[in-house]
């Protein structure tokens, strides 16, 4: 798991804390150190807890087609999902990593983690990828 970088992380954000459980940013306690990545405190909830750490201790969370389809997306076969009229390609990089992209128009873009197709999502749409409820 990768350790993320402090200016990828934004309120609502799923991430491992620092006992690889996936925990939903809730607060950014003191955004001045956001260039930093060590030593600022955030608040993460996680089944109704709430729980202090640093970005230092949170990791991103590969993302997976199981990710994808907690989040609602829709697929007709194994490479391609679509919510909200946003289609993704998936895929495996070389080294046997899920790779998840889109295009716009000219321009290519290739994610990897959860916390990355969230901000994703929430700049083409305005809101929030959280996970589907089920009934």
């Amino acid at each position: 798991m990768e350790q993320m970088k402090a200016s990828e992380l934004k309120l609502c954000n799923y991430v491992y804390d620092d006992e690889d459980v996936v925990v939903q940013v809730r607060m950014l306690l003191d955004q001045s150190y956001k260039d930093y990545d060590i030593g600022t405190p955030v608040l993460f909830s996680k089944e109704g807890d709430s729980k202090t750490l640093y970005y230092s201790d949170i990791k991103a969370i590969p993302l997976t087609s199981e990710w994808l389809l907690m989040f609602g997306f829709k697929t007709a076969n194994d490479t391609y999902y679509e919510k909200d009229g946003i289609g993704l390609i998936t895929g495996y990089a070389v080294d046997g990593t899920f790779v998840c992209g889109n295009s716009f128009g000219s321009r290519h873009t290739h994610f990897y983690y959860v916390h990355q197709l969230q901000n994703l999502y929430f700049a083409l749409t305005g809101e929030e990828l959280t996970i589907k409820e089920t009934k």
